[in-house]
């Protein structure tokens, strides 16, 4: 190529631009060469570097984002102050690149000078860097700002693609300010807007319609407004998140035919494997035994468990397998496979949660309070504090707690006075008993430990060769393994060594629940790994003087008065609170609680017989009239044979008191 290759054409149009670059090019003028390069600079200068910087955004907001799905997902992911904080700096360069373009290449030439030209548009690349601006302001919580751009573009814009991806992101900006009325008033301008040619447009609007629906609950109309996405997408690969959330909403609307149906559909897509993974796992939650054959789906779960990549997602799959057997009405079936999913993954703590909670409900629909106890307890351990359930479970877990507490001192205190009457020599070997299982308690937790930690380090495998430390994979299992051989697997929290060797001895004689005692490992090994109690330490602790005897059948009395007030006023099991109580005076002919006991009894019945109109014929002591009797026949003087009779005396008494207190007051 030479000098003589060059035409004078070529050679006028490289001096034009020049000329133009040398000159700057006017914003006021009009013409086909300044088009060009107000258009071309507003692309490349401006335009794709702050587009750049609001990928870069996207990317640093997904990876610092975890769904929840145990939820419907959002249509589009949150952004609160904490996550835009992570992307200011992005937003600032976005916004300081559109806003330059901005200044510099919106053209403004006067009527009379604007030229009928088709291509290049006048100001083409304007309105994309305003978007940009307001999307970034709105990234960003400056919501007044991304606002007031995004109504200049729906004031000056007059194409409808604009006209609707303006009002779309309008409404939901009001959706962040929490005005419900002028985001619907705005979603239903931009799903009104006509000759829409850019699908993907259409598709934004009704995804931000049902957005605002799922946001007040308002699920089926959420469900319309993402059936009308789909019928403008056309990949709908591209679209399988938004599928899955149509799903969901079936599945919430009770729809359980539509929402597997949708399910299925995200599977044939082939996403990315999460996506796919819980979209076959909520075929299961979304099963409805009345409607639908469950073998094809425990067929894909029981497939999914010998997949290998489904390893880490194992516990997930027992409990959606729990939820078929749940909805077949094969309680047993559930709770093995519940205790299954505890077993395979440790990890998963939104899981662990989620199947310790449901076990827990399982109990105490059988009144099982004592296993109920220990998977409630556990399950709140795991709960986030803004959990629907969590204050319920855990008053829950507070009461049950202080129910088996009170049973397992019964429980206990006979265990010990049992070993008290024995005769020396086979008192001697019942404790030899005791440490003997100890010993092999302790040995079997060591093997377990040594195992789970051999599998660890195979896990990990070679990852750590080479790398610093903190990412040595090897290194971190160790640590782990260690850290948990010498202090246990218990959550963090206050006095963790009440439970001393002493209790956790005779408790293991006792036996005290066993399937409980698997729900939390950390909790059935109250001693400190290695520690178990000496010979003698067992012999000291046992109550076989007359003074520990009294004060362990001191501690019985309370502990079965105790018992039933859980019973009645915090479970309302009205029956257990008098088998409880009537089982306290059959034992013992008098303690402390007595007095206290009969009168509750008679309560109770009294409330059983107005509120069930409860009788029973050939019981002579399951009555009201009975325990009455017996207050009155064995502490006639007492306050609880006066309120049996005056059954208002305890607020006379209390308005007594008030009076003589005023009067007192005024003599002073």
């Amino acid at each position: 190529m030479g000098p003589k290759n060059i035409s004078i054409t070529n050679l006028m149009g490289w001096g034009v631009i020049t000329l133009l670059l040398l000159t700057g090019c006017s914003r006021t003028r009009d013409g086909f060469l300044y088009r060009a390069y107000h258009n071309t600079a507003a692309r490349y200068n401006g335009f794709y570097y702050a587009k750049e910087a609001m990928l870069e955004a996207d990317l640093v907001l997904n990876e610092g984002y975890e769904e929840n799905w145990d939820e419907i997902l959002p249509v589009f992911q949150p952004v609160d102050e904490s996550t835009a904080q992570q992307v200011y700096p992005l937003m600032e360069r976005a916004i300081e690149k559109s806003t330059k373009v901005v200044d510099k290449h919106t053209m403004t030439p006067s009527r009379r000078e604007q030229k009928d030209l088709k291509r290049p548009e006048l100001n083409k690349w304007i309105d994309d860097n305003y978007d940009i601006i307001a999307r970034a302001h709105l990234i960003k919580g400056d919501k007044e700002k991304a606002l007031e751009v995004f109504q200049y573009l729906v004031r000056t814009l007059d194409y409808p693609d604009a006209q609707a991806w303006s009002n779309a992101w309008m409404a939901r900006t009001y959706m962040a300010m929490d005005d419900r009325v002028r985001a619907s008033n705005t979603l239903i301008k931009a799903a009104q807007t006509n000759r829409v040619e850019d699908s993907e447009v259409m598709v934004y609007v009704h995804e931000v319609y049902a957005a605002f629906h799922l946001k007040h609950g308002e699920i089926e109309a959420a469900i319309e407004q993402l059936e009308k996405a789909l019928r403008y997408v056309e990949k709908r690969k591209n679209h399988a998140r938004m599928i899955f959330i149509l799903a969901q909403c079936y599945e919430e609307a009770g729809q359980s035919e539509k929402a597997i149906e949708r399910y299925n559909e995200v599977v044939r897509l082939r996403t990315p494997y999460e996506l796919e993974f819980y979209a076959k796992i909520k075929q299961a939650m979304a099963f409805d035994r009345l409607e639908m054959d469950s073998d094809p789906i425990v067929e894909l779960l029981e497939d999914m468990l010998e997949d290998d990549k489904n390893d880490i997602y194992q516990d997930q799959i027992f409990y959606a397998l729990a939820t078929l057997a749940l909805e077949e009405r094969r309680k047993e079936d559930a709770v093995g496979l519940l205790k299954e999913s505890l077993l395979v993954n440790d990890e998963n703590t939104r899981q662990r949660m989620k199947s310790y909670l449901l076990l827990g409900d399982l109990y105490m629909e059988d009144l099982d309070y004592t296993n109920a106890q220990a998977y409630y307890d556990s399950a709140r351990t795991f709960m986030e504090d803004d959990n629907e359930r969590f204050e319920d479970v855990d008053a829950m877990a507070d009461n049950l707690t202080e129910l088996v507490t009170n049973l397992n001192i019964i429980s206990e205190q006979d265990s010990l006075l049992e070993i008290c009457d024995l005769p020396e020599n086979e008192r001697n070997d019942r404790i030899a008993e005791i440490i003997t299982q100890l010993e092999e308690e302790e040995e079997a937790r060591k093997r377990a430990a040594a195992a789970a930690a051999a599998a660890e380090l195979v896990n990990a495998g070679d990852n750590g060769a080479g790398m610093f430390w903190p990412y040595n994979a090897q290194l971190k299992v160790a640590g782990r393994r260690n850290f948990r051989d010498y202090w246990g697997d218990r959550q963090l929290e206050d006095n963790w060594r009440r439970s001393i060797k002493m209790d956790v001895a005779f408790a293991n004689e006792v036996g005290v629940g066993e399937e409980g005692s698997e729900a939390i490992q950390s909790a059935e090994d109250g001693l400190v790994p290695g520690e178990i109690p000496s010979f003698e330490e067992l012999m000291a602790g046992l109550p076989c003087d007359s003074a520990e005897r009294e004060n362990a059948v001191a501690m019985i009395a309370e502990a079965y008065y105790n018992a039933g007030l859980v019973y009645k006023e915090k479970l309302s099991d009205l029956e257990n609170a008098i088998d409880n109580w009537t089982e306290l005076t059959e034992r013992m002919i008098e303690s402390e609680f007595h007095p206290t006991t009969y009168y509750q009894l008679y309560r109770t019945y009294l409330q059983r017989e107005v509120e069930e109109n409860y009788q029973s014929p050939f019981c002579a002591t399951c009555n009201s009239d009975y325990w009455s009797a017996q207050v009155r026949e064995r502490y006639p003087n007492s306050e609880w044979a006066i309120l049996i009779e005056n059954p208002d005396f305890a607020d006379q008494e209390e308005v007594r008191r008030e009076e003589e207190r005023l009067v007192y007051e005024e003599l002073l």
